[in-house]
């Protein structure tokens, strides 16, 4: 029994002072997911748009005025357009019917009948005016040019029918009439140059 005993204790302090190895375990260190909402999910892609929206400063405030535009002719092409297509359409079919002595137009520029040379020449006279009005119409020719050409005529024509005015005794021309064309064309010079000052050249 004794000696029982004394294997016993021998057993004993035998495992008690046995050195334990010196294992240590590292549980790896794991972070758990981050969950988020529908809703946290929402006001987070709403608030980086809107963080990405916002500009750094705010713009500075640019006042723009526009140009002042030219006055350009509008009234006087139009004009000289129907004027000169009237004359041309009047002349080239039948002058003395629209201009003759017995004018239906009331404007009897001739006093008396004009014999076949007169009435070719009128007509050629009309188909001028006719091709100057078609020529702006309908053919490219520009507003400048048109107002200049016209304002040319006015000009240019106003001494020669004061001279026929002058040089005639009434026989072949209406003095009334023609003194009237004077004072339509003085007019209409003006106005025409007064246009070209608002064109784009002079």
């Amino acid at each position: 029994g004794q000696y029982h005993d004394a294997a016993r204790r021998s057993c004993q302090s035998l495992r008690q002072y046995t050195p334990k190895p010196n294992v240590r375990t590292i549980q790896p260190a794991c972070t758990p997911p981050i969950t988020r909402r529908p809703a946290d999910r929402a006001r987070a892609r709403g608030s980086t748009a809107r963080h990405e929206r916002q500009p750094l400063s705010d713009p500075p405030l640019v006042l723009a005025f526009a140009a002042p535009r030219r006055p350009q002719a509008t009234m006087y092409d139009l004009a000289m357009t129907i004027y000169f297509g009237m004359y041309g359409a009047t002349m080239t079919t039948n002058s003395e019917l629209f201009w003759g002595p017995d004018s239906i137009m009331m404007l009897p520029y001739m006093a008396s009948a004009g014999d076949a040379q007169s009435a070719f020449f009128q007509r050629m006279t009309g188909l001028g005016f006719a091709i100057m009005s078609l020529g702006y119409a309908k053919c490219g020719v520009s507003k400048d040019a048109w107002i200049k050409q016209t304002m040319i005529f006015h000009v240019v024509s106003t001494p020669i029918f004061f001279l026929q005015c002058a040089s005639d005794d009434g026989s072949s021309f209406t003095p009334w009439v023609w003194y009237l064309q004077i004072a339509i064309n003085i007019a209409l010079a003006g106005w025409g140059y007064t246009e070209m000052s608002k064109s784009k050249t002079k």
